[in-house]
């Protein structure tokens, strides 16, 4: 599930050098040795199923299981300009033997590829790959393709070895986290006056191919909750909307007294609904929906303010005209009796195994309804993350979309150089998203009164 709240804007979109040297190094002035642990690669292609097995959480761990050939290990690693002696690091069991190829190459291209032929033995457990002269920092791919073994593994991969022989600035080094990071958008009127709103409208479309697996498009995020769309398996997608309690516990819900907690009044078709812990505790619902790339998805949220400091927060999203607005559900929320003051989207990757394939949506249309008052267009929007420390990741990008100006956009991965605005501006939206909101306050009346 996602990340907390504290951690989507615990560190605002300010300027600090890229990288700080983040793998070990032994030796003099002269000569610097980086170690890169097996288990800061990635399998690829990936596969829920892969029969591949290692610990992306630990310090170091050994990649073990490798058996299929169509199966590579990839290392993503930023380097600095300097000579480099690289060596591979593994073991196969005695009288196995093996055959693999390392090809490296730069994310964006700009690198003329270089490939080397390796061959293990049981009893050679260190094997030199290639002399590596790199004259531009960036991020560099470390791919191992396999291509004959003996036994049952191509090998126990151990880590690979970077021994600088020239270059005074010599640096290689993994990311902490191999998932993505997460990027965020504030929206707000352009004039910045402070307004209570009653409604929120937002837009979000993920360009094809963008969209792998373990990523939460979120569009209407807000003081006490979010809701979005997710991309959680080959064959399963969701529409998510959940609300926190009143509560300061972060992690079990068992702790939360009944008077804190949000309490689901209704949900729409085939809605499932919850509670979650972890991240702050609250009333989680989703829909299993196959929502598609290409394809606008459209949400609206509404507050409506009852007696004795409570509220009910109630959403819907549409993909088509067809089908018109898609109930999620409605949570009453207590201790709270705040207007929404505009609100925030986020693109997140929520698991670690994928975290180099780049992650893009549109963001767009977004609208606040003033309480008993007209609509107000949300053409300016402040750009943050998280991760970015320095050594640690630093590929995503946002601001206003190349080809549709009126439009955001956010991405995240694919160990790409950082593009962004901290501030961005698009023309004012010119047509009201919802004019009739009959429909929708009836539901949120039902949801109301049925719970009395």
């Amino acid at each position: 599930m996602i990340r907390h709240l504290k951690r989507h804007f615990g560190m605002l979109a300010l300027g600090f050098p890229l990288f700080a040297s983040a793998s070990a190094y032994n030796g003099n002035d002269t000569t610097k040795t980086f170690i890169i642990p097996a288990n800061k690669s990635y399998v690829e292609p990936y596969r829920e199923d892969n029969p591949v097995r290692y610990n992306q959480d630990r310090p170091s761990a050994e990649i073990r299981n490798w058996t299929e050939s169509g199966t590579n290990i990839s290392w993503y690693l930023y380097a600095k300009p300097a000579v480099y002696k690289v060596y591979l690091q593994g073991k196969l069991p005695a009288g196995d033997k093996s055959d693999l190829l390392l090809n490296i190459t730069r994310t964006d291209g700009s690198f003329r590829p270089q490939q080397a032929k390796l061959h293990f033995e049981s009893d050679s457990n260190q094997v030199y790959a290639a002399t590596l002269n790199i004259s531009d920092a960036g991020y560099y791919r470390f791919e191992l393709q396999p291509k004959r073994k003996t036994g049952k593994e191509f090998l126990q991969v151990s880590q690979l070895k970077f021994v600088a022989v020239s270059g005074d600035s010599a640096e290689v080094h993994q990311t902490k986290y191999l998932s993505s990071p997460s990027v965020h958008l504030r929206f707000g009127p352009e004039d910045q006056v402070k307004r209570e709103y009653d409604w929120l409208y937002g837009e979000i479309t993920v360009p094809e191919g963008y969209d792998p697996m373990y990523t939460y498009y979120m569009s209407l995020g807000f003081y006490r909750g979010y809701f979005g769309i997710q991309a959680n398996r080959s064959t399963e997608r969701r529409v998510l909307f959940s609300v926190w309690d009143s509560s300061n516990e972060g992690v079990d819900r068992n702790k939360v007294g009944q008077t804190d907690r949000v309490t689901l009044l209704e949900k729409g078709k085939d809605v499932t609904g919850g509670g979650f812990g972890n991240e702050g505790t609250g009333g989680q619902t989703y829909r299993k929906y196959m929502w598609k790339t290409g394809d606008k998805v459209q949400f609206i949220m509404n507050m409506r303010k009852l007696p004795d400091n409570y509220v009910v927060y109630s959403a819907w999203f549409k993909d088509n005209e067809k089908d018109g607005w898609q109930y999620m559900a409605s949570w009453k929320a207590p201790r709270e009796t705040r207007y929404f003051d505009g609100y925030y989207s986020f693109l997140e990757n929520f698991g670690p195994g994928n975290g180099q394939q780049t992650r893009k949506a549109l963001y767009g249309n977004a609208w606040g309804k003033i309480a008993g008052g007209d609509w107000v267009s949300f053409n300016r929007a402040r750009m943050t993350y998280t991760d970015g420390a320095p050594g640690q990741r630093c590929d995503y990008a946002g601001g206003q979309d190349a080809k549709q100006k009126d439009l955001f956009y956010m991405s995240s991965g694919g160990y790409s150089a950082t593009q962004y605005n901290q501030f961005t501006t698009v023309p004012k939206g010119n047509k009201i998203p919802v004019t009739d909101l009959k429909q929708l306050e009836a539901q949120v009346d039902h949801a109301i009164n049925n719970a009395k």
